[in-house]
């Protein structure tokens, strides 16, 4: 008797999911230059661009908590379109 388990006719096909796009790793040292200017070069050099040694090192330096530094750092679109302006 066959087992239900042993029905091969659907195959899922891997090669049909769209790959996951990483961020470079530099682009978080980037960001966090660009949100607090004031970070010590050095020590951001020495994360490695782990971002979460990233958000540690901002952390201590601003006074706001992992968290929020997590988030503004991830964040894939910071900058919130506004209504067009005439100038």
């Amino acid at each position: 008797m066959s087992s239900p388990f042993m029905d091969h006719s659907f195959v899922a096909d891997w090669n049909d999911l769209p790959q996951p796009t990483a961020r470079p790793a530099s682009d978080y040292r980037r960001r966090a230059l660009s949100i607090w200017p004031g970070l010590d070069r050095r020590r951001l050099r020495r994360t490695h661009d782990d971002v979460l040694r990233i958000a540690r090192l901002a952390a201590t330096r601003t006074g706001l908590p992992i968290e929020t530094v997590l988030v503004l750092l991830l964040a894939d679109d910071w900058t919130a379109p506004g209504p067009a302006r005439d100038t």
